[in-house]
């Protein structure tokens, strides 16, 4: 059994990350891994997972005293979306390093270029991704995958025809505006509205920008269920018609897979990410332009107006592409690609130079991210052959 540490900002928290990693928990050893978690900004949780309770007034000073001190090295560490890397690397003492890159975040090209002697394989969560870390990391050629995020569940067709009713449109997600965008969703209901359109909107989640949110759509017939799971989650997934997205940026957003699994069409913007291919196979608009917002009602009207028989297809047809992400598919791809990546010779570095004493490491984390400038992040390089180094400075 091959031991592997899974590291992250949070685990608790809601979001896709944190629901693959509570998949990992309950099912890595099934597939012959013995995982732990390291947990960067929570409290330890069980013996499985160690927490550094970090907040962002902590410095990477402090992240590498109390990452050095309580993380306890595996065979491999495995650094969801690359987080923590650059600053911890020098200190993990695995044999072998991978990253699982959920998503197109802000400086994630950045980042990859100042990641070529880190890495031993690049696993991603579509293929837009991949090509962007092969670009930038040719070395890891031949020692990447993608894995076929896991969807838990999957309904039988059950929407009525839309015509005559209202249609239902639905968003899931953080209620915030970095990446989610819910800045966005009142012009979209906007410009739904003045098309005479009858239509309700719900959402699934929390997040800071919900009193906004919930004001700013005062006069549209909007519904807000909070945080749902369960047979909960499902019935009312499952009965809407369209998930709406408004990102500026995804990989391959879980609750999209969900959707299509029930026979909810998306509406997803075109931000190069793995959620494009999935919306542009099923019918021509629903892949759209961002903030073009009459052009992405006239769709859902042309939708709307469809033979029942006809939008049943279309529904069926979502369904059909959700199946590949059912069962244990997800599982055993990453069990394979680990045991895969393991059997390779070693490509990362395990040694690494002095890191370079700065004011920067002992400044607030949180302030250091606002600035959007992440090269203070960024590990010591190799160390000359033969030596070690892996020290807290």
């Amino acid at each position: 059994m091959i031991k592997l540490t899974h590291l992250f900002t949070y685990y608790q928290s809601l979001g896709g990350v944190q629901s693959i990693l509570r998949r990992h928990y309950r099912h890595d050893e099934q597939f012959g891994i013995d995982s732990r978690f390291c947990i960067f900004f929570e409290a330890a949780q069980d013996s499985r997972i160690t927490g550094l309770s970090l907040t962002g007034a902590n410095s990477i000073h402090g992240l590498r005293r109390r990452f050095a001190s309580a993380h306890e090295p595996t065979e491999v560490a495995f650094y969801h979306n690359g987080w923590g890397v650059h600053m911890a690397a020098d200190l993990d003492r695995c044999s072998r390093r991978i990253a699982l890159l959920h998503s197109a975040y802000p400086n994630l090209e950045q980042e990859l270029r100042h990641s070529h002697h880190l890495y031993d394989g690049i696993a991603a969560v579509s293929q837009p991704l991949l090509d962007c870390a092969l670009a930038h990391l040719p070395e890891v050629e031949g020692r990447t995958t993608v894995l076929p995020l896991p969807i838990s569940s999957a309904f039988p067709l059950c929407q009525l025809p839309i015509l005559n009713r209202p249609i239902k449109i639905g968003f899931i997600g953080r209620i915030v505006r970095e990446q989610k965008r819910v800045d966005r969703i009142p012009r979209f209901a906007a410009a739904l509205a003045g098309t005479g359109i009858p239509a309700t909107l719900e959402f699934l989640g929390e997040g800071p920008e919900m009193s906004w949110l919930k004001s700013a759509l005062h006069g549209h017939n909007a519904s807000f269920h909070g945080l749902r799971s369960g047979d909960d989650y499902w019935r009312i997934l499952a009965s809407w018609d369209f998930i709406l997205f408004t990102s500026d940026y995804e990989g391959l957003p879980i609750s999209l897979l969900e959707a299509l699994s029930a026979g909810v069409l998306p509406l997803f913007p075109r931000i190069n990410s793995g959620g494009d291919s999935y919306a542009a196979r099923l019918f021509h608009g629903l892949l759209y332009e961002t903030e073009a917002w009459e052009e992405l009602v006239r769709t859902i009207g042309s939708l709307a107006k469809l033979p029942p028989d006809t939008l049943a297809g279309v529904r069926q047809k979502a369904q059909s592409l959700a199946r590949e992400h059912a069962g244990g598919a997800y599982d055993r791809r990453f069990s394979e690609f680990i045991a895969e990546t393991c059997e390779k010779p070693r490509i990362s570095t395990g040694t690494f130079a002095p890191r370079s004493a700065s004011i920067l490491d002992h400044m607030p984390i949180g302030a250091l991210t606002r600035t959007q400038s992440r090269r203070f992040f960024y590990c010591p390089p190799p160390a000359a052959e033969g030596s070690f180094s892996a020290t807290t400075k």
